[in-house]
């Protein structure tokens, strides 16, 4: 029991310290459009854009 709770706070102050850079986080704000637009024109506020289309990457194919 004991090593389960050391895991779970381990796990906690990971998750706390996650940013957009932890790859989880990334593809669920990249699958939202709205949050995806948020972000793009905070990293880049000299496009002006309006819109983004996203696309899941589940569906691609590379060869």
């Amino acid at each position: 029991m004991k090593h389960y709770k050391n895991r779970r706070r381990q796990f906690l102050e990971e998750w706390e310290q996650s940013d957009i850079s932890n790859d989880y986080i990334f593809s669920k704000v990249m699958a939202q459009p709205q949050l995806c637009l948020q972000l793009i024109k905070s990293a880049l506020p000299q496009l002006k854009i309006k819109r983004v289309y996203v696309r899941s990457q589940d569906g691609l194919s590379f060869s």
